[in-house]
């Protein structure tokens, strides 16, 4: 009794998770942005049928001036993103993940993709130079996504000019998913690979300090050398 009592939870327990990893994990992304008075952003996820929601907004405007007004924050943040960027070894861990993230782009699947905007500087002339300039932006990232990412429908984009006022308004929603199996496959395959590049990276970091390690021994010891030289032929 005990057995197939066993039996039956066991087999109940791998069916939901197979069920699990079937069903797809829908995130949903809203941003409006409207001058400089209204810029927000919404990511809504869903996962298991529904029964993992999860929904943040970020008001992108309140955090820029929180970031600009702490003159300290904002200094060592500067800071930080120099030394990363000015740091080679980095640069290499990037480019070596470049490869596998676009791949892993092709396991997700855009449902709907709209964006909507409109501008204008007042003046004609300026506003049509200004349409052309968004619509070669907007073409450049329809064909991006169309390389990388299936779509289930043509991505709608739009542009208004604001002939006869000064402006500026943008709308994107887009719904993106993927399997929770290939998720965790993806995540885990993408660590794995950060993982190595990283091993490798602090390996070679090592090897070139090598001569000044263990207390600098090789660094005196060169120096050393340099004086012995100079002594002789002096």
């Amino acid at each position: 009794m005990i057995w197939n009592i066993f039996i039956f939870s066991s087999t109940v327990f791998i069916l939901l998770i197979a069920v699990i990893l079937v069903s797809r994990i829908k995130v949903n992304i809203s941003f409006k942005m409207k001058n400089l008075s209204e810029c927000t952003l919404v990511i809504y996820l869903s996962a298991a049928y529904g029964l993992v929601r999860i929904k943040r907004s970020l008001d992108i405007k309140e955090l820029m001036n929180n970031f600009v007004n702490d003159e300290e924050k904002s200094a060592d943040t500067v800071n930080k993103w120099q030394r990363k960027l000015g740091n080679k070894t980095n640069d290499d861990v990037i480019k070596n993940l470049k490869d596998p993230i676009l791949e892993a782009l092709k396991n997700w699947t855009i449902h709907h993709f709209i964006w909507k905007t409109g501008a204008g500087t007042g003046d004609a002339a300026s506003t049509g130079r200004l349409a052309g300039a968004v619509w070669s932006i907007k073409g450049i990232i329809e064909a991006w996504l169309k390389r990388y990412i299936r779509m289930e429908k043509p991505p709608e984009l739009s542009f208004l000019p604001f002939f006869q006022a000064v402006g500026f308004e943008s709308q994107f929603f887009c719904m993106v998913s993927m399997r929770t199996g290939k998720a965790i496959l993806t995540t885990l395959g993408l660590y794995k690979k950060w993982k190595r590049l990283n091993n490798r990276r602090i390996e070679i970091n090592g090897t070139s300090n090598q001569g000044f390690n263990d207390d600098s021994d090789g660094k005196f010891e060169r120096n050393d050398r340099r004086e012995y030289d100079r002594w002789r032929s002096g």
